[in-house]
């Protein structure tokens, strides 16, 4: 089944309830994150609609994998959000970029 994920740098250890509250720490600017992205998957098609980044990218056999990125008002990216994605897929991306994961439909945090 495909899921939508938001991914980040987690700000502690733990728990999400145990998190300070904080932004979470920058992913680079939007053109670094989605150099980031392409190195790992050349193949992701990019588009931009205003501020915001859409990629895809057949990382499975079921068919694209969709990317968002939106920086924020300093120009920093501080989320990924990935949808149609399986679980395994995220977990790689997660371990390849550094990243945790949330699942957006059950609230679970993912770690690598």
């Amino acid at each position: 089944m495909s899921y939508s994920y938001s991914l980040f740098v987690a700000p502690g250890e733990g728990e999400m309830s145990e998190w300070p509250v904080v932004d979470p720490v920058s992913l680079g600017t939007l053109d670094e994150v989605q150099a980031r992205l392409s190195a790992f998957f050349p193949e992701t098609q990019w588009r931009q609609f205003g501020d915001t980044a859409f990629g895809e990218s057949h990382l499975s056999p079921d068919g694209p994998s969709e990317f968002q990125i939106t920086p924020g008002e300093d120009g920093q990216c501080r989320w990924l959000t990935a949808r149609r994605i399986r679980r395994d897929e995220v977990l790689r991306l997660c371990e390849l970029l550094g990243l945790v994961a949330v699942d957006q439909q059950t609230v679970e945090l993912i770690r690598p």
